[in-house]
């Protein structure tokens, strides 16, 4: 009976009603995409980068100078690094993994047709050695063979390859019901196509913190205008004294710039802390918001009270109890809330699929997370109701006398 009558009483007051209405809805947008996003970052912190981040160093540098020879350089480097305590292997590479750069996410095709579907994937360039830098293994097919590596100047040596590995990851997705060994893919439609020879385990790229979709390239290839790329093996774990041991004798030789002298813990801390730091700031975000409600909430049952204390004081005349008129308010708050609930589920789905549309990557929302943020907004809109509500219990029937 008491729910007909507040379902009454909201179509009588539907400005005000309205408006809790939309407040609970855009609430629950925001907080939900919030605490979705926050938990897919917490995932991602505990997924596996494939890697040994405190036994490699990155070394990124460039040539500065016109007279220098950089294929000499690189051997005499590699040969000096080797030297160093603590470093095992000095390998040549175009990528870092876990520090890949934003543009070196390709395409490869599985036909040549004009409307070939577009893979995108992170594409890497060294040798056969690179595998065991990583402590990457073959899962299946082979490894470089050292006639197969492309080594020198670019434009004057060929870029063309006729084959490639895989990561087991881009296999199984591109592949799911066949080996990938053997397949031809194109690195652009109109080229030559290329021949999978092997699949490796997975490792990290960088930068999507998802993209275990690699290619590996058997190239060596160095321009005397463009950033070079060494990757060192250890066999302890970086300090920064090796770090800086590393840095001087990539100094001996002059006419250049070294910039990057970098575990590879330190580009994995980098995306996290990013993006660990954008999800938790939208969960303050989401708290003020969450406050922000339960205030309009309050401040609306307020204002109503003032505007209805005739009729309650009607209500309390005909024998209506204290606890009836609190109880009239929370079931109004509550059907409000139940009302403002599912257009925010579909705002939030709506948002989320739009948001995924345009990123490419599927949504991340699931029901328990999104029933459990109704349910702690319904409590927090009760909450902030109830003090109101409490106070219009004590309107007196008397009032309804009054001018």
């Amino acid at each position: 009976m008491q729910t007909k009558q507040v379902l009454s009483t909201i179509r009588r007051n539907k400005a005000t009603s309205l408006l809790v209405i939309l407040q609970v809805a855009l609430t629950l947008m925001i907080v939900s995409n919030a605490v979705f996003e926050t938990m897919t970052s917490l995932a991602l912190w505990n997924q596996p980068t494939g890697l040994a981040e405190k036994q490699l160093v990155a070394v990124r540098h460039q040539v500065f100078d016109p007279t220098v020879n950089v294929g000499a350089m690189i051997d005499k480097d590699i040969e000096r690094l080797n030297r160093i305590e603590g470093v095992t292997a000095t390998l040549l590479t175009s990528e870092i993994p876990l520090d890949s750069q934003r543009n070196n996410i390709h395409t490869v095709y599985l036909t040549n047709s004009a409307d070939a579907k577009e893979n995108y994937i992170e594409r890497f360039d060294s040798s056969e050695a690179l595998l065991g830098m990583i402590d990457a293994t073959v899962v299946e097919g082979r490894n470089f063979n050292p006639s197969e590596i492309t080594q020198g100047q670019f434009g004057q040596v060929s870029s063309n390859v006729s084959v490639v590995m895989v990561s087991e990851a881009f296999a199984k997705a591109t592949f799911p019901d066949e080996s990938a060994v053997g397949k031809t893919l194109w690195q652009s439609l109109g080229a030559e196509p290329v021949k999978i020879i092997g699949v490796y385990s997975d490792f990290l790229a960088g930068e999507t913190l998802s993209n275990y979709h690699t290619i590996i390239r058997p190239l060596l290839i160095y321009r005397t205008d463009a950033e070079l790329n060494y990757l060192l093996k250890l066999n302890v774990d970086w300090t920064k004294p090796l770090l800086d041991e590393i840095t001087d004798v990539m100094y001996q030789t002059p006419g250049r710039y070294v910039s990057v002298v970098e575990a590879l813990a330190r580009p994995k801390k980098r995306m996290y802390d990013g993006r660990g730091s954008h999800s938790f700031t939208l969960l303050g975000i989401s708290g003020l918001a969450m406050l922000i409600t339960g205030l309009g909430i309050s401040g609306l049952i307020t204002f109503t009270v003032n505007q209805r204390k005739k009729q309650i004081g009607i209500r309390r005349a005909l024998g209506g109890t204290k606890r009836q008129i609190v109880n009239f308010f929370i079931i109004e708050i509550s059907l409000l809330t139940a009302m403002g609930a599912m257009l925010g589920v579909v705002l939030t789905f709506g948002l989320n699929y739009l948001m995924s549309d345009q990123s490419g990557t599927q949504s991340g929302l699931n029901w328990l997370p999104l029933i459990l943020l109704i349910g702690a907004i319904w409590a927090v809109n009760i909450f902030a109701s109830w003090l109101p509500a409490k106070r219009a219990s004590l309107i007196e029937p008397a009032i309804v006398t009054r001018g």
